[in-house]
């Protein structure tokens, strides 16, 4: 978990945004794993984010609909 909570809110989305796009950016090792990462980013007492990236080969359509519900 990160917690930005203490942060004020534009500095907060900010830094949100960017751990994303990092996340999004770093790459699989297809032989070595994991294919599936997650983070949780807590924006505040009562609100948070879950960050879910995987590679293409682990998800189809059906199983991202549901994660996605």
């Amino acid at each position: 978990m990160v917690d930005l909570s203490a942060l004020p809110e534009t500095a907060r989305e900010a830094l949100a945004l960017a751990l994303t796009g990092e996340e999004a950016g770093r790459p699989f090792d297809l032989a070595q794993g994991p294919l599936l990462r997650g983070a949780l980013l807590r924006m505040g007492s009562a609100d948070h984010v879950a960050l879910v990236t995987m590679h293409h080969i682990v998800s189809d359509g059906w199983s991202m609909g549901i994660l996605v519900r």
